[in-house]
């Protein structure tokens, strides 16, 4: 109560920060305290912007706190940008908190489910220049293939597998390959 007006909201809050005591006086516009809106609970994850890609506002996320019981949440918003100093995407969940499941500081496990690729073949890194890789045709002439990306790490790269029956991927880098040039291959480990 404040004078004499009062503040009424149909939502569950809990103070976070009191700034004033019992008592004291305050004047027009002073901060009381800051409140925190528990449930629905928002719960910011950064993940890589191709994870975020594949996930969808309303998506369900399993997640679970330290007692490890599951409990579901929905994406309720994705950032459209990276962050700048960590290249890594926020995306936001909402938490159904009305039986205080969860605290704030709380760590939280999400287990992000995406949708199966299929038709994919995993290749180091090393192959990939520029975009492309470079087939070593059963003429046993090169011909570059553009590439889909579908997911890498620091090693490998998945991609669409959609290449054509009887080529080899060349899987050393080349000093200059051109289409339509005659390799020799060998093969067998060196």
């Amino acid at each position: 109560l404040v004078g004499s007006e009062m503040c009424i909201r149909d939502s569950n809050y809990s103070v976070m920060k009191k700034t004033t005591d019992l008592g004291a006086f305050v004047g027009k516009g002073d901060n009381l305290g800051t409140l925190v809106q528990l449930t629905p609970l928002r719960v910011s994850l950064a993940v890589p912007s191709d994870i975020a890609s594949k996930l969808e506002i309303g998506q369900q996320i399993n997640i679970s706190s330290k007692t490890r019981s599951k409990y579901r949440a929905l994406v309720s918003h994705i950032a459209p940008i990276l962050h700048e100093q960590t290249q890594l995407q926020q995306i936001y969940l909402s938490i159904n908190n009305s039986s205080r499941k969860f605290v704030l500081g709380e760590f939280i496990t999400a287990e992000l489910t995406l949708p199966s690729e299929l038709n994919m073949i995993k290749l180091p890194l090393s192959v990939v220049d520029g975009g492309v890789i470079w087939l070593v045709q059963s003429n046993g002439r090169l011909s570059s293939k553009p590439i889909q990306i579908i997911s890498k790490d620091n090693e490998s790269v998945f991609i669409k597998h959609d290449l054509p029956l009887g080529v080899s991927i060349v899987a050393s880098q080349m000093a200059d390959p051109r289409d339509g040039l005659k390799v020799n291959v060998i093969e067998g480990v060196l």
